[in-house]
C-alpha cells in the first residue's frame, strides 16, 4: 500500500538535482586550503542534508508518499538497527571523549539522507537520463581541472581541492590527479563509474567522437591518479564485466590503451622531474607485492581485523578511535573498518545493502527498455561489486568525503527506477505513487 500525492513541477525537481551535483562537485575539499578535510566533511554533509530537506519542502514531498510502505519500513529497520548496534558497541567500549566516535555511530544516518534524496525529490527516468548526460560533462571537466596542478599560478585554487597540497613534504602526491575530490583514490572511484558505463554501452548514447573521446579522457584521468587500488579495481572489474556483459573485444581495446598509456608514462618519467610524474609509484606495488609500504599497512589492518573480529566475535570493538589509533595510525580498508569496529554482524548489516543494490541495479539492467537507463543499471552493478570485491581491500571508498554522497545518491536513483518497475507490475492505483 502507498499514499499518493499531487504531482509537482518536474522541472523544479530536476533543477534541484542539478544544483545538488554542482554543489557537491564544486565544494572545496579544504576550506582553509591547508589540506585538512575533517572540518570540511562535517560542513559538506551538514550543508547537503539541509539542502536535501529544503528541496523536499520545495516539492512538497514526503518519503512515505513516494516509497512503498514495505520498502520504507525495511529501510528504517536497517537504519535504526545499525544505529542501535553501533551505539551499543561504542558505549560498552567508550573510554574517551573523541567526537569521531559519535560521528561513526551516526554515519548510517548520513547514508540514509543521501539515499532517500531521489525519493524525496523524485524525477522521471527521462530526467535521470538527462542528468546522467550532464554528469558525464561535469566529470570530464573535473579531469581537465586536474591539469591545473601544472600551473603554479593556479595553485592557490588547486590547494582548496587537494588533500595533499603544493607544500606537502612529498610533493609528488600533489601532482597526482584528483579532480575536485581531494584524493586520487576517491577520484579513481568517481571515474570508474563513467568508465564502466562506456565499457558496457553497446550502442553509443553520445556521438561516436564523444563516446570514444570520453573513454580516452576518463582513462587518462584514471591512470594519472596513480591510484594503485583504483587502477587495479577498474581493470579487474572490467574483466568480470567482460564475461557478464559480453564485452571482451572492448576489454582488449581498453587494455591496449592502458598499456600504451603506461608506456607513455615510463617514457615521460625519463624526461620529466619525478615530482610531476612517477609511474614507479604504481609499478613498485607490482614488483614488491606485500613488501610495498601501502601493502604492508593493509596487511597489518587485515591482521588487526582478524584479531579484534575473533576476540569480540561476532561483534567488534566499537568506534573506540583512541584505542584503534594506539594499534594502527589509520584504518583505510572497508574490511578493516567493519571487522575492527563492528565485527561480523556489522559487516553483515553492510552486506544487506550491497545485496539489495546489486539486485536492484541488475534488474534495472535486465528490465528497462530505455537504453541509457539500462547502461546506468549495468554500470552501477559493476560499481557496487567493485567496493567489497576489490576497492574494499584498499579503502572504505563509499565512506570517504565526496565518494559517500556520490555513491549513495546514485544508489537512490537506482532504487527509484527499480521500485517504479516493481510497482508497474502491480495494479495501476498502487503504481501511481512512484510515477512522475
Amino acid at each position: 500500500m502507498t499514499v499518493t500525492v499531487a504531482s509537482t513541477d518536474s522541472r523544479t525537481a530536476y533543477g534541484l538535482h542539478v544544483v545538488f551535483w554542482l554543489i557537491l562537485l564544486m565544494f572545496p575539499v579544504s576550506l582553509s586550503g591547508s589540506g585538512n578535510v575533517n572540518v570540511t566533511q562535517f560542513v559538506l554533509h551538514g550543508l547537503m542534508a539541509a539542502y536535501i530537506f529544503f528541496s523536499a519542502f520545495v516539492v512538497r514531498s514526503a518519503v512515505p508518499a513516494r516509497l512503498p510502505f514495505s520498502m520504507f519500513s525495511a529501510l528504517l529497520i536497517l537504519l535504526f538497527s545499525s544505529l542501535a548496534y553501533f551505539a551499543m558497541l561504542t558505549s560498552f567500549n567508550y573510554k574517551s571523549g573523541v567526537v569521531g566516535d559519535v560521528a561513526d555511530v551516526f554515519r548510517p544516518v548520513v547514508y540514509f539522507v543521501y539515499f532517500v534524496f531521489p525519493f524525496l525529490v523524485p524525477i522521471s527516468s527521462a530526467e535521470i537520463t538527462k542528468l546522467l548526460r550532464l554528469l558525464f560533462g561535469l566529470a570530464a571537466l573535473t579531469v581537465l581541472f586536474s591539469m591545473a596542478v601544472y600551473f603554479s599560478q593556479l595553485w592557490p585554487v588547486v590547494n582548496t581541492y587537494k588533500g595533499r597540497t603544493s607544500d606537502d613534504s612529498v610533493v609528488f602526491h600533489f601532482f597526482r590527479w584528483s579532480g575536485t575530490h581531494g584524493y586520487p583514490s576517491d577520484f579513481s572511484f568517481f571515474l570508474s563509474f563513467f568508465l564502466y558505463f562506456l565499457f558496457i554501452a553497446r550502442q553509443r548514447f553520445l556521438s561516436r567522437t564523444s563516446h570514444y573521446g570520453l573513454l580516452i579522457v576518463f582513462g587518462i584521468g584514471l591512470v594519472m591518479t596513480m591510484s594503485r587500488g583504483g587502477i587495479a579495481s577498474v581493470f579487474l572489474v572490467m574483466c568480470v564485466g567482460a564475461v557478464i556483459f559480453g564485452r571482451t573485444k572492448v576489454l582488449m581495446l581498453i587494455a591496449g590503451i592502458a598499456a600504451a598509456a603506461l608506456f607513455s608514462l615510463v617514457v615521460a618519467e625519463q624526461l620529466l622531474d619525478e615530482n610531476f610524474i612517477n609511474p614507479r609509484y604504481v609499478l613498485d606495488l607490482v614488483e614488491q607485492g606485500t613488501e610495498a609500504e601501502s601493502a604492508r599497512h593493509r596487511v597489518k589492518e587485515l591482521a588487526l581485523a582478524v584479531e579484534y573480529g575473533s576476540r569480540y566475535f561476532p561483534v567488534g570493538l566499537g568506534a573506540a578511535r583512541d584505542e584503534i589509533y594506539s594499534r594502527i595510525r589509520v584504518v583505510e580498508s572497508l574490511y578493516g573498518h567493519y571487522f575492527i569496529k563492528w565485527g561480523l554482524l556489522g559487516f553483515l548489516l553492510y552486506m544487506m545493502s550491497v545485496v539489495y543494490l546489486a539486485h536492484a541495479s541488475w534488474r534495472v539492467w535486465a528490465d528497462r527498455d530505455e537504453l541509457i537507463i539500462r547502461y546506468f543499471g549495468g554500470a552501477f552493478f559493476l560499481l557496487t561489486l567493485s567496493v567489497p570485491l576489490i576497492f574494499g581491500f584498499s579503502s572504505a571508498i563509499t565512506d570517504r568525503f565526496k565518494g559517500l554522497p556520490f555513491f549513495y545518491v546514485l544508489a537512490g536513483y537506482i532504487a527509484v527506477i527499480y521500485e517504479r518497475r516493481r510497482m508497474e507490475r502491480r495494479p495501476h492505483s498502487e503504481a501511481a505513487a512512484l510515477t512522475t
